[in-house]
């Protein structure tokens, strides 16, 4: 059951018309995800490790390329949420306005408050493979998190004039959850 918190929000966002969420749905499957180098975790051991490595294998940000991965699955539970980079600005600025988590926070939370988003949130069923479902969800959910490109803290001045200022500490990138797999019966 949605709970009306959300569903009264969701209503006053673009994705609650259908034109429009149709098109995100056609951007998510454009992306064909399912085909797309990947990384599974576990949340337990998600809970233990440091999260910028894996967070700047999603966003491109590691040195090696050949570590770079176009989204994560993230298993809390018995849910597998699935998590990417980036989404177009149509998109983004809605998400970044409604329920948005650091990574510190999702780590902590307890696995009943992400069933009970993806109860709330998974609204349509697209294809991902042939024995997976991707539940898309109404609104992703944003996920801010730590990443090497978020660790360059120079600044660079030529003549006493500023000409390169990287990042303040604190900045995170943008993550997005747009949704959860499950398995298709047969």
């Amino acid at each position: 059951m949605m709970s009306s918190n959300f569903e009264e929000w969701c209503r006053t966002t673009r994705f609650s018309k259908k034109y429009f969420f149709d098109s995100y749905v056609r951007y998510l499957k454009s992306l064909n995800l399912s085909t797309k180098p990947s990384e599974s975790i576990c949340g337990l051991k998600l809970r233990k490790i440091k999260t910028t490595p894996l967070m700047s294998r999603l966003n491109h940000t590691c040195i090696k390329e050949s570590e770079h991965i176009d989204f994560l699955v993230i298993n809390m539970g018995d849910i597998y949420m699935v998590a990417i980079h980036n989404l177009p600005y149509e998109y983004s600025t809605i998400s970044n306005q409604g329920r948005s988590w650091t990574m510190t926070e999702f780590k902590q939370l307890p696995s009943f408050v992400l069933e009970q988003t993806n109860a709330e949130r998974a609204c349509k069923k697209i294809h991902w493979d042939e024995k997976t479902w991707l539940n898309v969800w109404s609104i992703p959910v944003h996920l801010k998190a730590v990443t090497n490109g978020d660790k360059d803290f120079r600044k660079e001045y030529e003549w006493g004039e500023l000409v390169y200022e990287g990042n303040q500490y604190g900045d995170t990138s943008d993550f997005y959850i747009i949704g959860t797999l499950t398995r298709k019966n047969k």
